[in-house]
């Protein structure tokens, strides 16, 4: 049976610095899931674990300023990957952490090279300060088995401004990342969910923990 993790955001007790707020978005680890796409070419995700390491929020994916949040993929001399979504703009789940709170920077990707070329990825931040975000709560979440693979339903709860999304991240005995997914429509009342589905290289049996995690969505979503 698998560990629900609800929150799954998880409060440390560091130092702080008083650096920039890209200076103070630590990178913990990182995580590219690959699977055969059509035609010979590749699907995939990067998953990248972050903490607030500064003794404000801060915001890890900022739109604009001429750069984005975002994974280069990394054959396995380090070179970039060429063509398709080589360049992964990634978003930040939750969209905004608190002073030393762990989320994640996610993303999919399509590129027209095999499996074995991607090896992993280069990330670039561009975040910065940010108000605490509103809280959004995943109620009674449970996986769900289908013909098209293993999803998730559950109860979106917040206090009825904005709009609300959620995302599921999978992880094995180990720790280590498995892949994640995302509802696909954004929620502008609470109420129930589906959702679908984690990659096809996701075994049900291997799933150890799964942390769902209640965000407000950018309008842009």
């Amino acid at each position: 049976m698998y560990r629900l993790i609800l929150p799954a955001l998880l409060l440390l007790g560091l130092a702080m610095t008083g650096c920039s707020a890209t200076d103070d978005l630590a990178i913990v680890d990182t995580t590219v899931v690959t699977w055969p796409g059509e035609g010979g070419s590749t699907s995939g995700q990067v998953i990248v674990s972050v903490r607030n390491d500064a003794s404000e929020p801060i915001d890890p994916d900022v739109l604009g300023r001429g750069r984005q949040t975002a994974a280069t993929l990394l054959d396995a001399d380090g070179e970039d990957v060429p063509g398709g979504d080589a360049r992964v703009q990634l978003h930040a789940v939750p969209h905004v952490l608190d002073p030393g709170e762990l989320g994640y920077l996610i993303g999919e990707f399509d590129v027209p090279e095999p499996p074995d070329r991607v090896a992993g990825a280069r990330i670039e931040v561009n975040s910065d300060g940010a108000d605490a975000r509103s809280p959004v709560s995943v109620e009674g979440f449970e996986l769900v088995e289908s013909e098209e693979g293993i999803g998730g339903a559950g109860r979106l709860e917040w206090d009825g401004a904005g709009t609300a999304v959620a995302r599921v991240i999978a992880f094995d005995a180990d720790g280590a990342v498995l892949g994640y997914m995302a509802t696909s429509e954004v929620r502008y009342d609470a109420g129930d969910f589906t959702m679908c589905c984690f990659p096809p290289t996701v075994d049900r049996a291997a799933i150890d923990e799964v942390r769902v995690l209640g965000d407000q969505a950018r309008e842009e979503n």
